[in-house]
């Protein structure tokens, strides 16, 4: 292939360079999927965000800043340990992607580091990895590519809080996540469509544009009459036709109410599924009311993730110990929020429209 030349499928073409974004938390499948997009799409280079935090530490010393030398993993609070790092390494990823972009070079960054808050703004094709379920994690938290990474049972729950976290902003900035698990093709071809992508290639029909609804106007005084059966509300009224948290609230304490219970009856399906239901009202919360949305996705990453990792090991009795702390926190955002006398508890009869005897 003569030089500068690249396979139809990802090249550059001479014109702007393809530069790809893969985050999510460790143990996700960053490193393996950058390495099949470097291979797949003819890229010019790779780079991992540890590396750039690699780099960066050798300038300052883990006396000056010591919390750029542990683990995101690590520690009391996973979440603010990787935010922090993130906010640090900000400018010396920027200046990456401004070189690849000077020089016209292709380009694949992946890391933990690349929280969607920091990084969606960038137009670039991003991918955000979700990690594994149970003990499939925990291999590849400590998998062939991190041979002597020591890992332990905290520090996969910190990973899986940080998982949380990346999920609930990637929703929030409109970021698909997927489990990279022999989906290669699908990966590739939403880089390919999205519209950062230099000649992006996307499936033929109407095309839907970044943050706009098909076939309407962009013009900000022009409103749009929406019918229904019997009448019709303009589209500036829908906002207050959404739901609120007040709506949202009951069916996120009826998820939980059931959650507990299956977990009291040691049905993990049935746990799992009730608490990943209420995360996903959590999330919608976040979206149709943002001033929530930084408490949402802390609760979500730290409390949620400590009830679901002991869902996943069927850790019952750290179950019971998990579940108290994240109503305690639920409760406490309650003050936070000036409406203290709310105050959530779990009530004292299991749901009456569900068997919560545990099958097979």
């Amino acid at each position: 292939m003569p030089a500068g030349e690249r396979p139809a499928e990802g090249g550059t073409g001479g014109g702007e360079p393809l530069i790809v974004l893969v985050g999510g938390t460790a143990g996700c499948g960053k490193t393996t999927l950058a390495n099949h997009l470097l291979a797949r799409l003819d890229l010019d280079h790779r780079i991992g965000t540890g590396f750039i935090r690699a780099v960066v530490q050798s300038e300052v010393g883990p006396g000056a800043e010591p919390g750029l030398f542990m683990r995101t993993y690590e520690g009391p609070d996973p979440v603010a340990t990787v935010r922090a790092q993130a906010e640090r390494l900000l400018p010396a990823v920027q200046a990456c992607l401004a070189r690849a972009r000077n020089e016209g070079t292709s380009l694949v960054v992946e890391g933990t580091h690349l929280l969607p808050e920091l990084y969606h703004g960038e137009g670039l094709p991003f991918v955000v990895l979700e990690p594994p379920r149970g003990a499939e994690h925990a291999r590849r938290l400590a998998g062939q590519r991190h041979t002597r990474r020591p890992v332990g049972p905290g520090d996969v729950q910190g990973a899986q809080a940080i998982g949380e976290h990346y999920r609930a902003q990637a929703r929030r900035y409109g970021i698909p996540t997927m489990v990279y698990a022999d989906n290669l093709d699908e990966i590739v071809a939403a880089v390919l469509a999205h519209p950062g992508a230099p000649g992006s290639r996307r499936p033929a029909g109407p095309q839907r544009s970044r943050g706009k609804v098909p076939g309407m106007s962009s013009a900000a005084d022009h409103d749009h009459e929406i019918k229904i059966k019997g009448g019709s509300f303009s589209l500036s009224d829908l906002g207050e036709l959404m739901p609120g948290m007040a709506e949202i609230m009951p069916l996120i304490g009826e998820r939980i109410w059931k959650c507990y219970y299956a977990g009291r009856a040691r049905n993990k399906p049935l746990a799992r599924f009730q608490l990943a239901e209420a995360v996903n009202l959590m999330e919608k919360g976040a979206i149709l009311r943002p001033k929530y949305a930084e408490d949402l996705e802390s609760f979500i990453g730290e409390m949620v993730a400590g009830v679901r990792q002991c869902i996943e090991e069927e850790d019952w009795n750290g179950f019971e110990a998990a579940f108290a702390k994240m109503v305690d926190s639920a409760n406490g955002y309650h003050e936070k929020y000036d409406k203290g006398f709310l105050r959530w508890k779990v009530p004292e009869q299991p749901p009456p429209d569900l068997d919560m005897t545990p099958r097979g």
